[in-house]
């Protein structure tokens, strides 16, 4: 028994007869003849009786009326609704909280600029919330500044970044035009949440250059960490894009890493079996109109010292 018996079962009763189903559906009327026998075989009772010239529907089968209209019903809608998804083009894109606060916004800007026919979903999060949102198929791209570690997914350096520590006039580090990275040691930050990339980066750098600092703040926003360096005096490490304004302000002073130990890069990540259609390739080609685009421009950038 299938959803075609049941239209067509159906439109012999709303019809009253074998020819005007037949013609509906524009088939011969033998193959709507066969269909209702095959029902009435499938379910063992009578669905119409002929009496003279006209058909007229048994008891059974006004019982199986109501219930085949209503699954004809949500089956022709279902088509519809997948004719419809046929025709529609969707991209969901995720990011980490340092893009989603940085440069994400201009790319998603620009790429529904260019095809405003492709509804886009955007998010963000930690890079391990990411990375799991790909693993299980809720995001089709994103961009993470961390470290991708799961081997089923690809990661590809797109766009630069950089670390940098920052700091408020509150704090004695603003006057110093060098900072060391002994001088790290005991002093109060901000810092990111588990599962950040920013964090796992500073993380192995304060392990390697034996640094002990203390972590007074933890957030996941950043507006929460410019507080915390702007009126608390905390230190912290973060993407150089991210204070650019309050740099030029001279609210803050940020040093760079001397020895690049905090370069980094913002990579587009996907899982490798995922079909890189053309509707990703657009967005990676409008993402690669910002590889150029360091953002920090005009910044003066101070000296940190691996000693």
């Amino acid at each position: 028994m299938t959803v075609w018996h049941l239209k067509l079962f159906v439109d012999v009763a709303e019809l009253g007869s074998i020819s005007a189903a037949a013609a509906k559906n524009r088939v011969r009327q033998p193959s709507v003849s066969q269909k209702v026998a095959e029902l009435e075989k499938h379910y063992g009772v009578l669905l119409f009786e002929r009496l003279g010239n006209r058909l007229h529907i048994t008891e059974s089968g006004e019982k199986l009326l109501d219930m085949a209209r209503d699954l004809v019903a949500r089956f022709e809608f279902l088509e519809e609704f997948m004719e419809g998804e046929h025709h529609r083009t969707r991209l969901r894109v995720g990011a980490t909280l340092t893009i989603g606060s940085s440069i994400f916004p201009r790319v998603m800007q620009a790429f529904r600029s260019q095809y405003p026919q492709v509804e886009v979903y955007g998010t963000t999060n930690n890079t391990a919330e990411i990375c799991s949102k790909l693993m299980k198929n809720e995001l089709d791209i994103a961009l993470v500044e961390g470290r991708v570690k799961d081997p089923e997914l690809i990661s590809i350096p797109m766009l630069p970044d950089y670390l940098v520590l920052a700091c408020g006039r509150g704090h004695p580090f603003f006057s110093q035009e060098t900072v060391y990275s002994h001088e790290l040691n005991g002093m109060e930050f901000a810092m990111r949440e588990q599962g950040s990339g920013t964090r796992e980066l500073f993380e192995q750098y304060a392990a390697e250059q034996r640094i002990a600092f203390r972590t007074v703040f933890e957030y996941n926003n950043f507006d929460a960490i410019r507080q915390a360096v702007s009126v608390n005096n905390c230190l912290a490490v973060v993407s150089a894009r991210l204070f650019e304004d309050a740099a030029r302000d001279g609210g803050v002073r940020l040093f760079r890493n001397e020895g690049a130990d905090w370069d980094r890069t913002f990579n587009l990540v996907y899982h490798k079996n995922k079909l890189i259609n053309a509707t990703i390739e657009r967005f990676c080609a409008v993402l690669e109109q910002f590889q150029h685009q360091g953002g920090t421009a005009g910044v003066r950038m101070y000296r940190l010292a691996n000693r």
